[in-house]
């Protein structure tokens, strides 16, 4: 048995921690800045080390079910969601629509630690739809202690990043480059949250 560890929203957001990208794994934030993380409870360490690119998992929540598909994983940044638009009162009994449906937003989640640690459960396997194949291309900026407000944005791509400035209304509905924990994902959810209504 060994205990799980997820990251908390404050001191392991990009924003908090770097001028541009510099998000460090999991494992190596945690040996530095231990007090950052929560325990999730133990694990049985015979149970599959990772969950698979595809997996669905169920997020429960006081406005009903979400659901998420894991996508993608990153060397640094660790694994990948797409959060869906569509909240349920019920589980779905397949998720082939859905997971070819509108994604509210896509943020990093450590899917592999919250499933081994009980927090969400995976409810679903499917192929990632062909629109959400491709790695996003994310923003990035250090908000204003003042204003709250970026002045100058950052885009990465997973590999390489480039100054942009100001960006527009369309560019806005990019996504948010971050590391989320359990809490952090339920809340956005709850509060209809996405890139284009971020107040930054």
């Amino acid at each position: 048995m060994r205990t799980v560890l997820l990251r908390t929203e404050g001191h392991c957001s990009t924003k908090s921690t770097a001028s541009r990208l510099t998000i460090q794994s999991i494992n190596s934030h945690y040996k530095r800045e231990p007090s950052c993380c929560i325990e999730l409870g133990t694990q049985d360490s015979n149970m599959p080390k990772r969950s698979q690119i595809g997996d669905i998992i169920e997020i429960p929540t006081s406005k009903g079910l979400a659901y998420a598909q894991y996508t993608h994983q990153h060397p640094t940044h660790g694994d990948l969601i797409r959060v869906f638009d569509v909240v349920f009162k019920h589980r779905p009994s397949r998720f082939s629509e859905l997971v070819n449906g509108p994604v509210r937003f896509s943020t990093f989640f450590p899917v592999t630690a919250a499933v081994k640690g009980g927090v969400f459960n995976v409810v679903g396997h499917e192929s990632v739809a062909f629109h959400n194949q491709p790695f996003p291309v994310f923003r990035n900026g250090i908000a204003d202690p003042k204003t709250k407000k970026v002045a100058v944005w950052w885009f990465w791509d997973g590999e390489k990043e480039w100054k942009v400035g100001e960006i527009t209304a369309e560019q806005r509905k990019m996504p948010i480059v971050g590391v989320w924990n359990d809490t952090l994902l339920i809340e956005r959810i709850e509060a209809g949250w996405a890139p284009s209504n971020d107040p930054s």
